[in-house]
């Protein structure tokens, strides 16, 4: 997750994917760690939208440019305001959340994925897991149990 808005005390306006793996009930997250503090945490995938493009344009384009998922998008699920610690700076967001679906299914067969642009990894995260922090918090109702 990149939150270089703190520094500048710009609020960053993001779109993120609600991806559910097709046979397991898991959803796709990058798995970051947290610097200053080690914490692995996760965040549902996507990213920042760039300037006269629809968010839900930004959930396809950031899960193809960062893992080469082709993916649909659906209905938009949440609008979530997103105010929190990051880096020695307080981060500000505005974080869009789609439904969304891999085109093709057979896509979904791997437990980790590199990004090919920033340091993430993309996991599927099981819907129960509780030991990995997934955040924004304010988009935990919405992900399926």
């Amino acid at each position: 997750m990149t939150a270089s808005d703190s520094r500048t005390g710009e609020v960053r306006v993001i779109a993120l994917a609600l991806l559910r793996h097709p046979e397991r009930s898991a959803i796709f997250v990058d798995q970051n760690t947290a610097p200053g503090t080690g914490e692995v945490y996760h965040r549902l995938a996507g990213g920042g939208i760039e300037p006269g493009e629809l968010a839900r344009d930004t959930v396809a384009r950031e899960l193809f440019e960062e893992y080469g998922l082709r993916v649909r998008v659906g209905a938009r699920r949440a609008v979530v305001e997103n105010i929190f610690p990051f880096d020695n700076h307080l981060a500000h967001q505005i974080v869009f959340v789609f439904d969304a679906e891999l085109c093709d299914p057979a896509d979904a067969h791997f437990d980790t994925l590199r990004s090919r642009d920033t340091d993430n990894t993309g996991v599927w995260r099981q819907t129960d897991e509780t030991q990995v922090p997934l955040y924004p918090e304010a988009v935990r109702p919405i992900v399926p149990s």
